[in-house]
């Protein structure tokens, strides 16, 4: 949902993200990733990859997350 309301709806209908462990264990949070290839720019940053996931109730919210962090 936050690719398609950043301006790349059919980016976020094809792409599929992926659980990171290794991100996760690092950031300490719910991260997923997505194909570089399907990375996008928004919110001043260029080519995300990453997100921190939040579930609340049976809504999830991905947050777009620094790729240098992991």
């Amino acid at each position: 949902m936050t690719i398609a309301l950043l301006g790349h709806p059919r980016t976020a209908l094809q792409t599929k993200p992926v659980h990171s462990n290794e991100a996760s264990s690092a950031l300490k949070a719910n991260i997923y990733t997505i194909p570089m290839k399907d990375s996008f720019s928004g919110v001043g940053i260029s080519h995300i990859s990453l997100f921190e996931v939040h579930s609340i109730l049976i809504f999830h919210i991905a947050i777009p997350t620094y790729d240098h962090l992991a």
